[in-house]
């Protein structure tokens, strides 16, 4: 268990479920951001620079894809 300064007060059972619903539609407006991006990359060109999608994130986003 963790100490109690670090925890402080117990949440309500409604407040955790916001907290769980905040986080999933943060995570879904994430994934629909770089699906959006997969729409507009065609293979072989460069990416525009600062557009938020590195190679890194391409990769990511195509083995989760499948």
């Amino acid at each position: 268990m963790m100490p109690q300064e670090i925890v402080l007060e117990k949440m309500e059972p409604e407040r955790l479920s916001d907290s769980v619903n905040l986080l999933l539609s943060l995570q879904l407006k994430c994934l629909t951001h770089y699906r959006a991006k997969m729409e507009e990359y065609q293979p072989g060109s460069q990416p525009e620079p600062n557009n938020g999608l590195t190679a890194e994130s391409l990769r990511v986003f195509q083995e989760h894809s499948d």
